[in-house]
């Protein structure tokens, strides 16, 4: 009986060391999303791309990551420096955002001790679009009320869509700036009752000289109340406009009349309560701002709700401590448990949307290497012990 329970011992002790970890050396990433950026996509910028490497095995891991914008390799970062069990660690190429679409691939080089897993030492992400702002003033090229000239501010004094840093006339009067004697203020008659070279719309005194009660002129100009010009607006503090290099030149000649109301769409993020998704099989977040579906066990798929504008930004928590930017993305978590799934959505016209929604994955399904080992462990157990059973049973019936 005695070499029944040890060979129980033998057959517990080996199916348990299974269960700890698939592979001894394993580094790999754990979706598109390893892979971001520090900053906003704006074409011609230079920014820090970065990628996250996991550490999915039992033995710490070295090794390098290199970076492709297609096929053009970008750069080799730094050492990865892997600790086991799961940890993760980062590293970063500096990165010229290109004028026009492109994706990132990133490889795994140089792995040290060698990877039993090669099907994760490399990912490919999304295609991004960037930004194309000339100026480099924040502002999209396509909004921007002066493409070549920085202002961020985006004023436009005469509201005709051509920003002051950029305009030759910004109070709109017909006068060019160069000519006009109140550039701030509109003076089409350009009257200048006291011949000082200040338009009467924005000059405050009066330089004429005061006659004397003996018929002649007064030596010393007086300051005297101007009269107001009809439908002049209040003069404002003139800002210095921008003589930018390569700023294009303006016709002014052929102004077109101004909207009262604009016509673009303005960017927003708020979830449309009346027109709602197309979702099939997804799930919907509380405020119904994303969407997602269970794809596996452990993988899911995630979709932002569609918004207008040009320059929407989206970013992912996932609750692991991994994140994403894209509008749809994939994510695959770890291992079983609750996470807390939080989206921000902003806009070029400041609004900001904020979605959160739970994902439970459950440590009980086959496709959970653990639950499949624990449960492969147990039949072990459960065989040996019937055949201990079934041994002791014999025993028993001879000595009687």
């Amino acid at each position: 009986m005695k070499s029944y329970i040890y060979a129980l011992a033998l057959a517990i002790m080996f199916s348990v060391p299974f269960s700890v970890s698939a592979f001894n050396a394993d580094v790999g990433f754990a979706g598109n999303d390893s892979i971001f950026f520090d900053q906003k996509l704006v074409a011609g910028s230079k920014i820090r791309l970065y990628a996250r490497v996991t550490n999915f095995g039992s033995l710490d891991t070295q090794a390098f990551v290199q970076f492709y914008q297609g096929t053009v390799l970008v750069g080799q970062s730094q050492a990865v420096s892997a600790r086991a069990s799961g940890l993760a660690d980062e590293v970063f190429v500096d990165f010229t955002v290109p004028q026009s679409t492109f994706n990132i691939r990133a490889v795994l080089i140089g792995i040290e001790p060698a990877d039993e897993n090669p099907a994760n030492n490399n990912v490919t992400t999304p295609v991004f679009t960037p930004i194309t702002d000339a100026d480099g003033d924040g502002i999209q090229d396509q909004n921007d009320n002066c493409k070549y000239a920085t202002n961020p501010d985006q004023r436009d004094l005469d509201k005709d869509n051509i920003g002051d840093a950029c305009d030759d006339d910004i109070d709109g009067d017909g006068v060019v700036n160069s000519k006009d004697n109140c550039s701030f203020v509109a003076n089409a008659n350009q009257a200048d009752l006291d011949s000082d070279g200040i338009g009467d719309a924005c000059d405050t005194i009066d330089n004429r000289p005061v006659k004397s009660s003996s018929g002649g002129s007064a030596n010393t100009a007086v300051k005297a109340p101007v009269p107001a010009p009809v439908s002049a607006p209040q003069a404002v503090s003139p800002a210095p406009v921008a003589a930018s290099a390569d700023a294009k030149p303006v016709i002014k000649s052929a102004k077109a009349p101004v909207a009262e109301a604009q016509t673009a769409k303005e960017t927003t993020v708020a979830a449309d309560q009346n027109e709602k998704p197309t979702l099939g099989n997804f799930s919907v977040s509380p405020k119904a701002t994303f969407s997602f579906q269970q794809k596996a066990w452990n993988r899911y798929a995630f979709q932002a709700q569609t918004y207008d504008g040009e320059n929407v930004t989206y970013s992912w928590d996932f609750g692991d401590g991994t994140s994403a930017n894209t509008a749809n993305v994939e994510h695959i978590y770890k291992g079983p448990g609750d996470y807390r799934v939080h989206l921000t959505v902003a806009g070029d016209n400041g609004a900001v949307a904020d979605d959160s929604a739970n994902i439970s994955i459950s440590f009980f399904n086959f496709s959970n290497w653990q639950f499949a080992t624990l449960l492969g462990s147990l039949g072990v157990f459960l065989m040996v012990l019937v055949v201990v059973m079934g041994k002791l049973k014999e025993d028993d019936s001879e000595e009687e």
